[in-house]
């Protein structure tokens, strides 16, 4: 005995709902993966990587067919790395682009913890950064007590 049946169309539009937000956020990657790209690259190679991402059959079949999430993790990703990018655009914004970076990787850790090794890469990276501030002599004389090599 099932409690809903296959051809109900209550059930049809169920599915749909719980497939619904990982289609809109193949849309909202796509878009992401394109102002990423644009960055670097010309117009015409953003709207290609954008294209490529968001017609493979490997994310459609992911998000419309089995209704996984990934992509909703993926995109607090690619907005932590969009924002960590912009930061150094204005620099009265710098604190708040790198703390709105730091929430959306906190997210999609949250989403799916897949996303917890760009959490070390980020802290790697502050952490080389704050050496080379302190100076190669200084910098682990102030940590460890030993010199810098």
């Amino acid at each position: 005995m099932h409690l809903i049946s296959l051809n109900d169309s209550s059930y049809f539009a169920l599915r749909i709902l719980v497939k619904l937000p990982a289609l809109a956020m193949d849309l909202v990657d796509a878009v992401l993966i394109y102002a990423l790209v644009k960055r670097y690259a010309s117009e015409a190679v953003a709207l290609g990587a954008a294209a490529l991402f968001a017609l493979n059959p490997a994310t459609i079949y992911v998000s419309a067919y089995w209704g996984q999430v990934d992509s909703v993790s993926w995109g607090f990703v690619l907005l932590a790395l969009w924002l960590s990018v912009r930061s150094s655009d204005e620099p009265a914004k710098l604190t708040a682009r790198l703390v709105w970076a730091w929430l959306a990787i906190a997210f999609s850790i949250l989403i799916k913890p897949q996303a917890r090794w760009l959490r070390s890469c980020c802290w790697r990276s502050r952490s080389r950064r704050s050496m080379r501030s302190y100076g190669r002599s200084g910098c682990a004389r102030r940590r460890s007590g030993s010199v810098c090599r």
